[in-house]
């Protein structure tokens, strides 16, 4: 499971760096900007930094098809990045679920 939970640490680390990419368009997501973005993220990696996995379902509300990062991604003009990275949440997530 450790090393499940580092790759899902991995994904998220990867999901900011996308959130900060200058000129992102946040209509369509949950967020506002990129500091609520950047917030929701950070909180998810302290919990499962500390084992505690709870809000994983929030987690995947977020990467889901039509969720926040998607609309983000295909807002700002990176879908296809984010098809890479939600890949490998998907595997993450499906793991640490086993």
């Amino acid at each position: 499971m450790d090393s499940d939970k580092q790759i899902l640490l991995e994904v998220l680390r990867d999901a900011k760096v996308l959130i900060s990419r200058p000129g992102n368009d946040f209509a369509w997501s949950e967020w506002d900007d990129a500091s609520a973005a950047l917030a929701t993220i950070q909180d998810a990696e302290e919990q499962i930094t500390n084992n505690d996995f709870s809000r994983l379902s929030h987690l995947e509300t977020i990467f889901a098809p039509t969720g926040s990062m998607q609309e983000l991604s295909i807002a700002s003009g990176w879908s296809d990045d984010y098809l890479i990275l939600a890949s490998r949440f998907d595997k993450a997530i499906h793991r640490l679920r086993d």
